[in-house]
Protein backbone atom coordinates (compact mmCIF):
# COMPACT_ATOMS: atom_id res chain seq x y z
CA UNK A 1 0.00 0.00 0.00
CA UNK A 2 2.38 2.85 0.95
CA UNK A 3 4.93 1.76 -1.82
CA UNK A 4 2.72 2.32 -4.54
CA UNK A 5 1.67 5.49 -2.80
CA UNK A 6 5.45 6.77 -2.55
CA UNK A 7 6.54 5.57 -6.01
CA UNK A 8 3.39 7.53 -7.51
CA UNK A 9 4.05 10.14 -5.66
CA UNK A 10 8.08 10.56 -5.97
CA UNK A 11 8.14 12.84 -8.49
CA UNK A 12 6.30 15.68 -6.35
CA UNK A 13 6.36 14.99 -2.39
CA UNK A 14 8.93 16.21 -0.31
CA UNK A 15 7.54 15.39 2.78
CA UNK A 16 5.05 12.58 3.81
CA UNK A 17 3.63 10.89 6.99
CA UNK A 18 1.83 7.56 7.45
CA UNK A 19 -0.63 8.02 10.62
CA UNK A 20 -2.74 4.59 10.00
CA UNK A 21 -1.79 0.92 10.75
CA UNK A 22 -3.41 -0.81 7.49
CA UNK A 23 -7.07 -2.62 8.79
CA UNK A 24 -5.45 -5.71 7.83
CA UNK A 25 -3.50 -6.18 11.07
CA UNK A 26 -6.49 -5.07 13.24
CA UNK A 27 -7.86 -8.38 15.52
CA UNK A 28 -11.10 -10.23 14.61
CA UNK A 29 -13.38 -11.72 16.73
CA UNK A 30 -16.14 -13.89 15.06
CA UNK A 31 -18.38 -17.09 15.71
CA UNK A 32 -18.31 -20.10 13.85
CA UNK A 33 -21.62 -21.43 12.37
CA UNK A 34 -21.09 -24.70 13.62
CA UNK A 35 -19.92 -23.49 17.34
CA UNK A 36 -21.33 -21.07 19.81
CA UNK A 37 -17.48 -20.22 20.80
CA UNK A 38 -15.86 -17.51 19.69
CA UNK A 39 -12.68 -17.59 17.69
CA UNK A 40 -9.81 -14.61 17.10
CA UNK A 41 -9.12 -15.21 13.01
CA UNK A 42 -4.82 -15.12 13.28
CA UNK A 43 -3.83 -12.24 12.74
CA UNK A 44 -0.84 -9.82 13.65
CA UNK A 45 -0.90 -8.15 16.50
CA UNK A 46 -0.45 -4.33 17.23
CA UNK A 47 3.01 -4.84 17.59
CA UNK A 48 3.70 -6.90 14.73
CA UNK A 49 1.85 -4.53 12.71
CA UNK A 50 3.93 -1.46 14.30
CA UNK A 51 7.64 -2.80 13.57
CA UNK A 52 6.21 -4.44 10.29
CA UNK A 53 5.07 -0.90 8.53
CA UNK A 54 8.25 0.76 10.24
CA UNK A 55 10.32 -1.94 8.39
CA UNK A 56 8.12 -0.97 5.48
CA UNK A 57 8.94 2.77 6.05
CA UNK A 58 12.89 1.74 6.61
CA UNK A 59 12.92 0.54 2.91
CA UNK A 60 11.36 3.81 1.18
CA UNK A 61 13.38 6.19 3.32
CA UNK A 62 16.61 4.08 1.29
CA UNK A 63 14.41 3.99 -2.06
CA UNK A 64 13.62 7.88 -2.20
CA UNK A 65 16.17 10.02 0.24
CA UNK A 66 14.61 12.87 -1.48
CA UNK A 67 11.38 12.65 0.56
CA UNK A 68 11.48 13.01 4.39
CA UNK A 69 9.14 9.88 4.68
CA UNK A 70 8.00 9.59 8.92
CA UNK A 71 6.04 7.06 10.75
CA UNK A 72 3.17 7.52 12.91
CA UNK A 73 -0.04 6.96 14.80
CA UNK A 74 -3.22 8.17 15.43
CA UNK A 75 -3.81 7.84 19.35
CA UNK A 76 -7.19 7.26 20.92
CA UNK A 77 -8.33 9.68 23.47
CA UNK A 78 -9.72 7.82 26.50
CA UNK A 79 -10.37 9.31 30.17
CA UNK A 80 -8.07 6.49 31.77
CA UNK A 81 -4.54 5.56 32.24
CA UNK A 82 -1.98 8.21 30.47
CA UNK A 83 -5.52 9.23 28.63
CA UNK A 84 -4.60 7.51 25.26
CA UNK A 85 -4.92 4.19 24.18
CA UNK A 86 -1.29 4.05 23.29
CA UNK A 87 1.33 3.71 26.19
CA UNK A 88 4.36 5.97 26.72
CA UNK A 89 6.48 3.20 25.73
CA UNK A 90 4.83 2.15 22.90
CA UNK A 91 6.16 5.92 21.78
CA UNK A 92 9.97 4.89 20.75
CA UNK A 93 7.72 2.86 17.76
CA UNK A 94 6.37 6.49 15.67
CA UNK A 95 8.50 9.61 14.47
CA UNK A 96 5.34 11.55 16.18
CA UNK A 97 1.75 10.98 17.82
CA UNK A 98 -1.46 12.60 16.85
CA UNK A 99 -4.45 11.86 18.64
CA UNK A 100 -8.38 12.57 18.65
CA UNK A 101 -11.96 11.34 20.08
CA UNK A 102 -13.40 8.45 17.91
CA UNK A 103 -16.72 6.23 19.19
CA UNK A 104 -16.81 2.52 19.66
CA UNK A 105 -14.07 2.25 22.02
CA UNK A 106 -14.27 1.76 25.98
CA UNK A 107 -13.62 4.45 28.24
CA UNK A 108 -14.35 7.51 26.04
CA UNK A 109 -17.96 8.39 27.16
CA UNK A 110 -18.54 6.50 23.53
CA UNK A 111 -22.28 5.92 24.40
CA UNK A 112 -23.50 9.19 25.86
CA UNK A 113 -21.40 11.23 22.79
CA UNK A 114 -23.24 8.91 20.04
CA UNK A 115 -27.02 9.66 22.30
CA UNK A 116 -25.69 13.22 21.83
CA UNK A 117 -24.21 13.05 18.40
CA UNK A 118 -28.16 11.72 17.57
CA UNK A 119 -30.23 14.15 19.38
CA UNK A 120 -30.16 13.34 22.68
CA UNK A 121 -28.88 16.71 24.23
CA UNK A 122 -30.13 14.96 28.04
CA UNK A 123 -26.69 16.13 29.91
CA UNK A 124 -24.83 18.06 27.52
CA UNK A 125 -23.31 20.49 29.98
CA UNK A 126 -22.15 17.47 32.01
CA UNK A 127 -20.95 15.76 28.83
CA UNK A 128 -19.02 18.26 27.52
CA UNK A 129 -17.11 19.01 30.67
CA UNK A 130 -16.18 15.45 30.99
CA UNK A 131 -14.83 15.78 27.25
CA UNK A 132 -12.88 18.60 27.39
CA UNK A 133 -11.26 17.55 30.99
CA UNK A 134 -10.14 14.18 28.69
CA UNK A 135 -9.00 15.84 26.17
CA UNK A 136 -7.08 18.15 28.18
CA UNK A 137 -5.29 15.86 30.65
CA UNK A 138 -4.41 14.02 27.27
CA UNK A 139 -2.90 16.83 25.88
CA UNK A 140 -0.86 17.39 29.02
CA UNK A 141 0.21 13.88 30.13
CA UNK A 142 1.25 13.12 26.39
CA UNK A 143 3.33 14.35 23.41
CA UNK A 144 0.89 15.09 21.10
CA UNK A 145 1.96 16.89 17.79
CA UNK A 146 -1.46 16.77 16.59
CA UNK A 147 -5.19 16.96 17.89
CA UNK A 148 -7.19 15.55 15.08
CA UNK A 149 -10.58 17.03 14.31
CA UNK A 150 -11.54 18.66 17.73
CA UNK A 151 -14.58 19.55 18.19
CA UNK A 152 -16.14 16.12 16.83
CA UNK A 153 -18.05 13.51 17.60
CA UNK A 154 -19.28 14.96 20.90
CA UNK A 155 -19.71 18.56 22.86
CA UNK A 156 -16.46 20.00 23.29
CA UNK A 157 -15.32 23.64 25.08
CA UNK A 158 -13.08 24.49 21.87
CA UNK A 159 -11.41 27.62 24.08
CA UNK A 160 -9.86 25.74 26.85
CA UNK A 161 -8.89 22.99 24.36
CA UNK A 162 -7.36 25.77 22.47
CA UNK A 163 -5.01 27.11 25.09
CA UNK A 164 -3.79 23.59 25.74
CA UNK A 165 -3.28 23.51 22.07
CA UNK A 166 -1.40 26.44 22.92
CA UNK A 167 0.61 26.16 26.09
CA UNK A 168 1.76 22.09 24.79
CA UNK A 169 2.62 23.26 21.08
CA UNK A 170 0.01 21.02 19.61
CA UNK A 171 -1.23 21.37 15.97
CA UNK A 172 -5.34 21.41 15.67
CA UNK A 173 -6.35 19.83 12.91
CA UNK A 174 -8.62 21.72 10.53
CA UNK A 175 -9.75 18.48 8.69
CA UNK A 176 -11.06 18.33 5.07
CA UNK A 177 -13.03 15.11 5.63
CA UNK A 178 -14.87 15.53 9.69
CA UNK A 179 -17.22 18.54 9.94
CA UNK A 180 -14.66 20.07 12.82
CA UNK A 181 -13.44 22.06 12.96
CA UNK A 182 -16.26 24.78 12.44
CA UNK A 183 -15.79 28.20 11.04
CA UNK A 184 -16.95 29.20 14.80
CA UNK A 185 -14.48 26.76 16.35
CA UNK A 186 -11.53 28.44 14.07
CA UNK A 187 -12.66 31.46 15.06
CA UNK A 188 -12.53 30.71 19.07
CA UNK A 189 -9.35 28.41 19.00
CA UNK A 190 -7.72 31.49 16.72
CA UNK A 191 -8.57 33.90 20.07
CA UNK A 192 -5.62 32.04 22.07
CA UNK A 193 -1.99 31.37 20.28
CA UNK A 194 -3.23 27.84 19.10
CA UNK A 195 -1.65 26.89 15.74
CA UNK A 196 -3.65 24.98 13.28
CA UNK A 197 -2.58 22.02 10.54
CA UNK A 198 -5.09 21.48 7.43
CA UNK A 199 -5.32 17.89 6.29
CA UNK A 200 -7.59 15.79 4.17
Amino acid sequence: MYRTLITVSSMILKKCAFTDIPKRYLHVSHSSSNSNRSRKKLMPSKEYAAANTSKEVEELREKYPQINIRLSVEANIIHTKNHLDISPEEYSQYDFVIAGYHYGLPHGYCISNWLWGHGLKLGEKRLKIKNTDMVIKALYENDISILTHPGDKGPFDMFPIAEACADTDTLMEISTWHPHMTVEEIEIAAKTDAQFIISS
